[in-house]
């Protein structure tokens, strides 16, 4: 299990959870406030620089060097998009087939960091939360 607490914006806070057992799925659930009402692209990204939110972070995790896609096809790290309701709360539970966070990392051969980020809204893809696990 590993836990992320949002804490980089005086507005957007949460909580994620990841959770996986050997041989399943990773579940991550959370619950997202102060956000805009409406969808907000939801993405693990490459690396855990900050530095410039989501764009320092660099691309979305995509070790198979494929095209954007979804949960089932494309980076692994494209994992769709969370939904605030009109009072800005998402709370949503995502079934990432194709996330492993048991793996180690083949380069570093240490535990891997998950860099997870939260964008404005699908559409203008312009960086705002940013969530480091």
């Amino acid at each position: 299990i590993a836990q992320c607490d949002l804490s980089h914006s005086d507005k957007v806070k949460g909580t994620i959870l990841l959770m996986q057992s050997p041989g399943t799925p990773t579940l991550i659930k959370g619950t997202i406030t102060g956000l805009e009402p409406g969808l907000h692209g939801f993405h693990i990204h490459e690396f855990g620089d900050m530095s410039d939110g989501c764009k320092s972070m660099g691309a979305h995790y995509n070790p198979d060097n494929v095209n954007h896609g979804d949960l089932d096809k494309g980076h692994v790290g494209d994992l769709g998009n969370v939904t605030a309701n009109e009072s800005g709360t998402a709370n949503f539970s995502i079934q990432a087939k194709r996330v492993d966070i048991k793996k180690k990392d083949p380069v570093k051969n240490q535990e891997k960091k998950e860099n997870l980020c939260v964008k404005t809204n699908v559409l203008d893809l312009k960086s705002k939360y940013t969530i480091i696990l």
